[in-house]
């Protein structure tokens, strides 16, 4: 039997998972490498998507790269998935990410309300909206999901103390999380 929570954002998951709320998180495993640093290390035992399905989603008058330098681009929070997705869009743009203002906004309905609401220049959207976005007069300026950089998308991690006492139900949600 497993109970399952859903959190917006990495850095929700990531907090449960280090306060003991939950024993195993499947987040961004940037969040893994962050938490190296913390009094709550985990690890991630499994990657289940190696590339990032996000787009950067800009306002109507944003059309080609140029315009992005200098812009704002609206992230949930830093070192999660989203911080990565900005920061691989600017490399697939050929910029540095001292070339964009990477903000930290909140979880993709956040991010989505202030793009509409005009506070950003740029978003980090999932992909499966992209219609939705150009119905909106948004325009996509990266598209991860075909840009070919490979990324750790998602993984499933657990802290490292809770590994050592359960190696075997480690093994076995990630079979499981595998089959599935």
């Amino acid at each position: 039997n497993v109970d399952y929570t859903i959190f917006e954002g990495d850095g929700k998951a990531v907090a449960a998972l280090q306060s003991g709320q939950i024993d195993i998180a499947f987040t961004g495993t940037s969040s893994s490498i962050s938490s190296q640093l913390t009094d709550a290390p985990y690890k991630v035992i499994g990657v289940n998507a190696m590339l990032l399905t996000d787009d950067l989603v800009c306002q109507a008058a944003i059309k080609t790269k140029e315009d992005v330098k200098g812009k704002t681009i609206a992230i949930s929070t830093f070192g999660g998935t989203s911080n990565a997705a900005a920061l691989l869009s600017l490399k697939s743009l050929g910029y540095r990410a001292s070339d964009a203002v990477i903000t930290q906004v909140g979880g993709q309905s956040a991010r989505l309300a202030a793009l509409t609401g005009g506070s950003i220049d740029c978003a980090i959207v999932d992909s499966k909206l992209e219609e939705e976005m150009k119905a909106q007069g948004f325009n996509i300026l990266v598209q991860l999901k075909t840009a070919g950089i490979e990324y750790g998308r998602s993984g499933m991690g657990a802290l490292e103390e809770w590994l050592a006492a359960n190696p075997n139900t480690a093994l076995v949600a990630l079979a499981a999380a595998l089959e599935a």
